[in-house]
């Protein structure tokens, strides 16, 4: 595709796509905030609504004293489908579709923690729904659902835990970013009040009315078990827009990982390491049974969360690190997170072929190698480049270029691939964390070069931004994050196009003063916080340059060649 069509007016967030999953077009946007536009989804293709679901004027009956199930079995059973579809943009689902959704039409019981959950996930499956007849049931349900929390926010349950889950997913896709926080820090917050994050906590049933959803005991204690998972992983990955945030400590978490998926479907539950260490151990040994063989995909994003959030919390950490031992303290923490990630490579591989030869389908691993190459691109890219010596500042660049490099070549791998459905590239093509990563490897890219790496003769700027950029349209139909971002790049865009017209003007270096995107002051920035000339040489390419005046500054206030030769001058 050419670069300059990603600029075209229909690519800037106008029509919305077609939706063959509903007979309707598309709803409009309810009241409460912007909704995401669906995409196609595969389990509730085959699920629309025999007929009409229930009038406008009939959806004030719906409260969060009263079962939805038995005022509208229909579009009950109909958003559910929805909402399972969706939820799984984020992790694996925490809840087995089929056995709840049999409870939720089976069962006469259900508490008003029930009921809360289950309006949560008929408001967020109606967000995604395109029916225009469903419009008033997104902005009902909302409504319900936060009075509901506020009835039953002083009893900490299971329940609660999900619905602030949804609710946090549900702010975020709106744009309500600090919404979004709040939320999912209190889930974590009621998660660890309910002691879940400790073995004994989630296994402490002392009587059968504190089993859920119809669940047996060991399915009740597995989906506790992956109910605070969850909350970690989604407080560990809100640092890509909140570093400030702390997600619990990986050290106060004395709980099994969570198992296979399809044995948590079926309710056979088994025995699972406590962490990847373990399980990497018995993987290494060829082991497939035991604790080893039954760490399931949450679990290896349980341990990238991980990883993530010990870098972001260093990188918070830096400023405030005495300049003494610095170098030597940094390149310790580069090679313990370099070596656990490899370890986790390596062992999800493993797993993912055994999981090929168990179905006989294929399991492509891009996908989690975009948080991986994120991570370490956040890793050597935020340091305090200052209190460094050159030979380190030099890796560190190099090393930022390059996993930022691998994060495009991965998302068009993903991109490319015909299995949409395989869980990790559903994950990778759907998850907020991937636009991060993108714009966070489009703002490494595109910080600096030649003219020649704009033209055609190199076109690899441009090839990166183009890949990039249409990955970022498909995310527009989950999340705001990606609509933003996709405007950032289309600016950027505008910027090194015109830089190629000019050409003749000034054929040497450009360079962009301030970041797309970054969370972090240039002070902790390598990639834009170095010299110009610095940053060439890092990279090995001072012989495309011959002068200070070679560098063109391409944003700000536009500089004549002489000024800008001045400020090259003197930054070098």
């Amino acid at each position: 595709m050419p670069v300059e069509s990603l600029l075209s007016p229909t690519s800037m967030g106008g029509s919305p796509k077609d939706d063959s999953t509903d007979p309707l077009p598309p709803t409009k946007r309810p009241r409460f905030s912007a909704s995401p536009r669906p995409v196609s989804d595969d389990s509730a293709a085959n699920d629309s609504l025999p007929g009409p679901v229930t009038s406008p004027g009939s959806v004030a009956n719906f409260s969060y004293k009263l079962d939805p199930y038995k005022l509208d079995r229909e579009m009950t059973v109909y958003l559910l489908g929805k909402y399972f579809s969706h939820i799984r943009c984020t992790t694996d689902c925490t809840i087995p579709q089929k056995p709840f959704v049999d409870w939720v039409t089976t069962s006469t019981k259900k508490s008003s923690a029930d009921i809360m959950l289950i309006y949560a996930m008929l408001a967020m499956g109606a967000l995604f729904s395109r029916r225009r007849d469903l419009q008033p049931h997104a902005t009902v349900f909302n409504d319900v659902v936060q009075e509901a929390v506020l009835k039953n926010g002083d009893s900490f349950s299971l329940q609660l835990v999900h619905t602030r889950l949804i609710l946090a997913l549900i702010s975020f896709s709106q744009g309500q970013f600090n919404r979004a926080l709040e939320y999912s820090g209190s889930a974590r917050i009621t998660s660890c009040g309910l002691n879940y994050n400790m073995e004994e906590g989630v296994c402490a049933i002392t009587n059968p009315d504190e089993l859920v959803f119809g669940f047996d005991r060991a399915m009740t204690i597995e989906c506790r078990r992956r109910t605070f998972w969850t909350a970690f992983i989604m407080e560990c990955f809100n640092g890509c827009c909140s570093p400030a945030i702390r997600a619990v400590y990986r050290s106060d978490c004395h709980l099994r990982l969570p198992c296979e998926q399809g044995a948590f479907e079926k309710g056979t539950i088994p025995l699972v390491a406590y962490d990847m260490d373990s399980h990497a151990s018995g993987m290494r040994a060829g082991s497939r049974s035991g604790l080893a063989g039954n760490v399931g995909l949450l679990g290896y994003m349980v341990e990238m969360a991980t990883i993530f959030n010990e870098v972001v919390s260093r990188i918070c950490r830096s400023k405030t690190q005495s300049v003494e031992g610095y170098n030597g303290l940094l390149k310790a923490f580069c090679h313990n997170v370099m070596a656990r990630l490899e370890t986790w490579e390596k062992s999800l591989k493993k797993w993912l072929s055994a999981e090929s030869d168990t179905d006989g389908n294929h399991n492509p691993t891009s996908g989690p190698m975009i948080l991986y190459h994120f991570t370490a691109m956040l890793l050597y890219r935020h340091v305090r480049h200052e209190n460094m010596d050159q030979q380190t500042v030099v890796v560190h660049v190099r090393e930022a270029y390059r996993h930022a490099q691998s994060i495009l070549e991965n998302v068009q791998i993903v991109s490319n691939e015909e299995k949409k459905d395989a869980p990790m590239v559903r994950l990778a093509l759907t998850s907020p964390v991937t636009g991060f990563a993108i714009i966070a490897a489009l703002d490494t890219i595109t910080a600096a070069g030649t003219l020649y790496d704009l033209m055609d003769g190199g076109g690899r700027v441009m090839s990166s931004v183009s890949i990039g950029l249409e990955a970022l349209e498909r995310l527009t139909d989950y999340w705001h994050s990606a609509r933003l971002q996709r405007e950032v790049t289309k600016e950027r865009l505008k910027v090194l196009l015109t830089a190629t017209k000019r050409a003749s003007d000034f054929n040497g270096a450009y360079y962009f003063g301030e970041p797309m995107h970054s969370l972090f002051g240039t002070e902790l920035d390598v990639v834009y916080g170095i010299t110009r000339m610095r940053y060439f040489q890092a990279l090995g390419w001072e012989d495309r340059i011959h002068s200070a005046g070679d560098f063109h500054q391409l944003d700000g206030q536009e500089s004549t060649p002489s000024a800008a030769a001045a400020a090259a001058s003197a930054a070098t």
